[in-house]
């Protein structure tokens, strides 16, 4: 992500999540947790296949975080993990 993105996205999930702006805290969050990956993958100067499971990895643990455990987001990355083949 571009920092102009970046930074439109934190003050998207600053606004949902602290003034009760209705646009659901799912998707400023999960964008912060993909870009948490691939920030890590870059700074580690990660190989091919790290820079994918890194931002994956990022997501899972904001959508553990929502969801209050392993469980349901264990099957959202499983179908979508399914979902491209």
């Amino acid at each position: 992500m571009a920092p102009l993105t970046l930074l439109s996205v934190l003050l998207a999930a600053l606004a949902t999540l602290g003034f009760g702006i209705v646009l659901g805290p799912e998707a400023p969050l999960m964008a912060i947790g993909l870009t948490c990956g691939i920030v890590a993958a870059r700074a580690v100067k990660a190989g091919p296949e790290e820079t994918q499971v890194r931002p994956i990895a990022g997501a899972f643990a904001v959508i553990s975080t929502l969801f209050g455990g392993p469980l349901p987001s264990s099957l959202l990355l499983f179908e979508m993990v399914a979902a491209r083949g």
